[in-house]
């Protein structure tokens, strides 16, 4: 018998850490201006963001306790 996993509650997905579940993350070039010297920054293309690079833009994570299924 299988019983809920309690990392993610039986969702099988956790908040990614990095982006704080919003699966995008602040540009450092531009600290978020969307600008450099005036310029639209080069790096996210003036909107000021990057998609996460660890979640991938999804905002959440498979979980590592129960592999994704929810369940132990």
């Amino acid at each position: 018998m299988s019983k809920e996993c309690g990392h993610c509650y039986g969702t099988g997905s956790v908040t990614c850490k990095h982006c704080h579940g919003d699966g995008f993350v602040v540009c450092k070039r531009c600290h978020g201006s969307g600008e450099v010297n005036n310029l639209s920054c080069g790096i996210c293309g003036g909107s000021g963001e990057l998609s996460c690079n660890i979640c991938s833009g999804d905002g959440e994570l498979r979980c590592l306790q129960c592999g994704g299924s929810g369940e132990l």
